[in-house]
């Protein structure tokens, strides 16, 4: 398609539509543009690093989790010893109290 045929096209769209419809046409068409652009350069780059930060996200819980159930077996072997050495304290006791 030539230069001089879009403008012939354009004219005669101008002629049977008004200058009204044109100019709307026009501030469409340039919205579309400028949505796409938007698109590419703005919300593209904004989901992807959203998604990392998720990922990254998903995977410190991930680790914390697994530290948190650690230190709950850390704990629970260490209430387990100490309940061992308080019954020997008493277990002492009631042999020292009896002699």
């Amino acid at each position: 398609m030539t230069v001089q045929l879009a403008a012939e096209t354009a004219m005669k769209f101008a002629e049977r539509f008004g200058v009204p419809v044109v100019i709307l046409g026009a501030i469409l068409w340039m919205t579309r543009e400028a949505a796409t652009v938007l698109h590419d350069s703005v919300v593209v780059p904004v989901v992807k690093g959203h998604t990392e930060f998720l990922e990254s996200t998903q995977k410190t819980l991930d680790e914390i989790s697994h530290t948190q159930r650690s230190h709950a077996e850390t704990l629970k072997e260490l209430s387990q010893v100490q309940m061992e050495i308080r019954d020997a304290v008493i277990e002492r006791r009631e042999q020292h109290t009896r002699q």
